[in-house]
């Protein structure tokens, strides 16, 4: 059995178009809430932008729903196409790199809209539309405005629901596509394979380039930091060692060791002097000798201040430049300083390292005695015997090493700079400090640039823009300096304590703009590709399912009727197998066909001759059926079998019909009716034929099975009946009743072949209604006879009761004249005549008068009405009843006592086994029952 799954019901477009606003609600709600995330994260406008537009899409997108649901399915269109344009376009200026998103999303929506909600007549004006709104919003990103807020973040998340988007709309497209045409089928998945494809491909390929692009950015700000790290690290190599040169000069040398020599007294007492002209020095005037001997240039009075003097001609970035002895008092020195003391300074101590000496470098500060923001350099002092004696110090103005940091700012970008940290996270040098592109960094990000030595990241600023940068340790620097010279050690252990790190910044849109160039070509190139592969696959799918087409064509013309046509056969491949085969079965259907035809020709004369025979059985149903109900009807054997004999001639059409039953003896079957002629002349001399023996009839009689004689010329068991000359065959059926054979019904008609098996087993059908008839009518008989012997006894029994009653009881009944009921008694004296107007009614039980109900009326002139008559008799049939049920209860009454004397005297008996004393018994109580009686009983004697 070949089974036929039926196409599944296709999707309501109605419920389909109801669920595309809330579907955009949802996902715009999704938008709305990552918009309010951004603006919680402290953003500027750019979120709340987000906010109105994303509410606007949801408003929209509901009104637009419940147009749609009035029957307003091109307004609400319309309307929801526009909000899912303008919108997203609009937002699109907000966010960077939000162009894409709102791109796909512009894009999903439209199709969304357009395939579900509008007609076709206007999807070409929607797809112009959508394809504007789409180009501007790449044309937004590609503008790239700078007051974008930048939040890899919130594009992520808007991706991923761009992509839940997708996969919503893909589910029920493809419910439309399992409904659609083989083009359609091949062309949507075709279609929706290579957007994913393009677009996996060319999101990998721009991951991959944007991954590649900041590995090479991030190296080269970590070159470029390192570099000037070591710049760094070189310049104060480069001053420190003009310094040390400056140091070991016997000049100084000299100077220092003769101010040293000059204190003679104890530590604590050089201390105390030294201390006094500190504040000495502080109060006095310029021309006090004490400031004239330690600025003057007489190489009598100060040998060593003309040396310093001539450094800082050699060396102009060097602003100040003293010298000190073993106790920190101020030997000489190119300008007048803030203090003559030095010895409580913090970069003293460390020159002077308690006598071994190191090297100094501070952190930019304010100079008062120079009056300029520099770094303050120190060395020791060394002696001919390598003593350190005093300290030298300069004054280094900052803009020498600006100038390396800001010499980096070449033309590779307007927001590329450097700048220098120091251990505390706080900005040292940032050439552009002030300006719009200063650095303006978190915390936590500083403290990556300080803990490792390099490296370079991508973080976002607290104005919430994205940069890249690199970042280079000084101390790194210094401890990879190889050097065996003890001066170069000093020095780098002086910039390793410092604790500076060298960072190099830039605005990654700015970085990136080649990255950004390569994604929209991308992008063009991909949509390009999009176009021309949907383009190209259209053509080809159009030329490939062109055969099927053709095939389809004529499969619709031979169903149509046209059998001669055939499919044609283009190629060798699957198709053009297929086109053969049809082609083929084709040919097997029309010869198919063509034999069916000839068989259904056939098939319809069979069953116009199955239909002759259908209607003559039905109409043989029918006879039997009337036959049936006639029969059943009488109650007669006598009348009964005539009628059986009268029917079934008439119904059947048989030239004679005769019922024969077995006689008491069981040796005779004997005709009892006949409707022919011949029958009745049969019945007339008393037919009977020998059970078993003689005719037809007798060997159905004794066998109990039908018997057919087609030809009864031809049959030897045919008895030769002069009363039926023209039996031409013969048909004789038992007669059954249970197991019993009662006789035998015997058709005969005058035409030869008359009878089929088909006619024995229906006609047997009738034989036994006629059994059944036969049977019921001698029992209808037999219990009718019961019956009446019934009633007469019990006729006789009810006069003979109530003769014994009137016999017994001197009352004959009861008479009301309106007063009282009186006895009526043979001797009473009531009145004995009647009137016309007097009703008597008689008290009958079935048939025996008991009494009669008379009733006078109080006139003459009374007429009694239908109702009192019926009143009256009612009245009376139920005296009667009421009063047979009486006696019937005294005689019930009486047999009882005498079954109770009966049981009494049995048991007297019965408790006796004295025979002497059980006749003694017997007599007493028999003379107890019939008082007066003489009662005896003797014991016969053997004779």
């Amino acid at each position: 059995m070949i089974e036929t799954k039926l196409p599944a019901p296709a999707a309501d477009p109605t419920r389909e178009a109801a669920l595309i606003g809330p579907v955009i609600a949802l996902n715009s709600a999704l938008f709305l809430f990552l918009g309010i995330y951004l603006a919680l994260q402290g953003g500027g406008w750019q979120p709340y932008v987000i906010i109105a537009m994303t509410a606007l899409v949801i408003l929209f997108s509901l009104l637009s729903t419940r147009m749609i649901k009035r029957g307003q399915p091109e307004r609400g269109s319309w309307l929801l196409l526009t909000v899912n344009g303008v919108a997203p376009l609009t937002a699109s200026y907000a966010i960077v790199q939000l162009g894409y998103i709102t791109f796909a999303y512009i894009i999903l929506s439209s199709y969304f809209i357009i395939s579900f909600l509008l007609p076709k007549k206007g999807r070409q004006r929607a797809i112009l539309f959508a394809a504007i709104a789409a180009s501007a919003s790449l044309a937004a990103e590609w503008s790239a405005p700078a007051w974008r807020l930048e939040s890899r973040t919130f594009i992520t998340i808007a991706a991923v629901l761009i992509g839940l988007l997708g996969i919503v709309i893909f589910a029920i497209t493809m419910r439309r596509v399992f409904d659609a045409s083989l083009r359609v089928k091949l062309a949507v998945p075709f279609g929706i394979l290579m957007l994913l494809s393009l677009s996996v491909l060319a999101t990998a390929l721009l991951n991959q380039t944007r991954n590649a692009f900041e590995e090479l950015f991030g190296t080269s700000f970590v070159s470029q930091a390192n570099q000037q790290a070591d710049q760094i690290l070189n310049f104060f190599q480069e001053k420190v060692g003009q310094l040390q040169v400056l140091a070991i000069s016997d000049t100084l040398s000299e100077a220092v060791t003769a101010q040293n020599a000059s204190y003679t007294g104890s530590e604590e007492q050089n201390l105390s002097r030294v201390q006094a002209l500190d504040t000495s020095w502080i109060n006095a005037p310029d021309n006090h000798p004490l400031i004239s001997r330690v600025l003057s240039k007489d190489r009598a009075i100060n040998p060593g201040n003309q040396y310093l003097h001539d450094f800082l001609a050699a060396f102009p970035e060097q602003t100040e430049v003293f010298i000190t002895d073993r106790y920190g008092a101020t030997v000489s020195a190119t300008s007048r300083l803030s203090d003559y003391y030095q010895g409580d300074e913090a970069w003293w101590q460390s020159a002077w390292n308690n006598g071994q000496g190191a090297v100094y470098i501070s952190n930019p500060e304010f100079d008062q005695s120079a009056g300029v923001t520099a770094l303050l350099i120190a060395v020791p002092i060394h002696n001919q015997d390598n003593e350190i004696i005093g300290v030298l110090r300069s004054t280094l103005i900052i803009d020498a090493l600006e100038e390396i940091i800001s010499g980096s700012e070449d033309d590779r970008g307007e927001t590329r700079h450097s700048v220098i940290f120091d251990k505390q996270g706080q900005i040292i040098f940032d050439p552009r400090a002030d300006t719009v592109n200063s650095l303006n960094l978190p915390s936590e990000i500083i403290q990556e640039a300080l803990s490792q030595d390099s490296g370079y990241n991508i973080a976002t600023d607290q104005n919430r823009v994205e940069f890249i940068f690199g970042y280079s340790s000084l101390e790194a620097q210094a401890r990879a300096s190889s050097t065996t010279s003890l001066t170069q050690q000093q020095i780098n252990a002086a910039v390793a304590k410092l604790g500076w790190a060298v960072m190099v910044r830039q605005d990654t849109a700015e970085a990136f703009q080649i990255v950004t160039r390569q994604t929209n070509v991308t992008i063009i190139i991909s949509l390009g590709l999009l176009l021309i592969s949907v383009a190209a696959m259209t053509r080809i799918f159009q030329f490939l399912l062109k055969p099927i087409s053709n095939l389809k064509t004529a499969a619709e013309m031979i169903t149509s009727g046209n059998r001669t046509i055939r499919a044609r056969v283009e190629s060798r491949d699957e198709i053009g197998q297929l086109a053969a085969a049809f082609n083929s079965m084709t040919t097997q259907l029309e010869g198919l066909i063509s034999g069916l035809e000839a068989r259904v020709t056939e098939r319809t004369a069979d069953l116009e001759e199955a239909h002759v025979q259908v209607s003559r059985r039905a109409g043989q149903f029918e006879a039997i059926a009337q036959v049936s109900r006639t029969i059943s009807a009488a109650q007669n054997i006598g009348e009964l079998l005539p009628l059986v004999t009268q029917m079934i001639s008439q119904h059947f059409g048989f030239y004679h019909v005769g019922i024969f039953l077995i006689d008491e003896t069981g040796e005779f079957a004997e005709l009892r009716a006949a409707n022919s002629e011949g029958g009745q002349r049969m019945l007339a001399r008393g037919h009977r034929l020998r059970v078993g023996q003689v005719g037809i009839v007798g060997r159905v009689t004794e066998t109990g099975s039908p018997r057919i004689a087609l030809d009864v010329e031809a049959d030897a068991a045919y008895f030769d009946n002069p009363d039926l000359p023209d039996t031409r065959s013969e048909m004789a059926l038992p007669l059954k009743f249970g197991d019993r054979i009662i006789g035998a019904l015997d058709v005969q008609s005058t035409q030869p072949n008359a009878f089929a098996p088909e006619d024995a087993d229906i006609l047997s059908i009738l034989a036994d209604h006629v059994s059944a008839a036969i049977q019921n009518a001698r029992l209808f008989e037999e219990s009718r006879q019961a019956l009446t012997e019934a009633e007469t006894a019990y006729r006789q029994l009810t006069r003979q009761s109530w003769a014994d009653i009137r016999r017994q009881i001197p009352l004959l009944g009861y008479r009301f004249d309106g007063d009282k009921p009186e006895p009526i008694t043979n001797g009473h004296p009531g009145r004995k005549t009647k009137s016309a107007q007097t009703l008597a009614i008689p008290l009958r039980l079935r048939g025996v008068t008991i009494g009669k109900l008379q009733i006078k009326p109080p006139d003459g002139k009374h007429v009694w009405t239908e109702d009192e008559i019926v009143i009256s008799q009612a009245i009376a049939e139920r005296v009667a009843i009421a009063a047979e049920n009486a006696r019937l209860i005294v005689e019930s009454q009486k047999r009882a006592a005498k079954e109770q004397t009966i049981s009494e005297i049995s048991a007297e008996i019965g408790a006796s086994v004295n025979l002497d004393h059980i006749l003694r018994t017997a007599v007493r109580e028999m003379g107890r029952i019939l008082p007066g009686a003489e009662v005896s009983i003797q014991i016969s004697k053997d004779e």
